[in-house]
């Protein structure tokens, strides 16, 4: 679940982030979503409800997403690039 306040994905045991999946499970509420840089969250992406994004994420990289108009479940795989797994 993601909230409406702004929260860093977390990636678990993947030490090297290759491959980022996002789902958005909700069926009527957005996600926005987008990168860390020097502290400030740049969410200048989104996720329509019912739909998902496939990115590569260069190594270090921080994910902040937040849900726009109440909690929304987000499914979120991270694939790490050196290993496939």
């Amino acid at each position: 679940m993601i909230g409406t306040t702004a929260e860093d994905l977390d990636f678990g045991d993947v030490a090297y982030e290759g491959w980022l999946y996002m789902e958005n499970l909700d069926t009527a509420n957005i996600i926005d979503w987008g990168p860390v840089e020097g502290g400030t969250w740049a969410s200048g992406f989104k996720i329509d409800p019912g739909t998902g994004v496939l990115v590569k994420l260069k190594p270090g990289t921080t994910i902040r997403a937040a849900a726009r108009t109440s909690e929304s479940r987000l499914l979120v795989k991270c694939y790490d690039s050196t290993t496939g797994t």
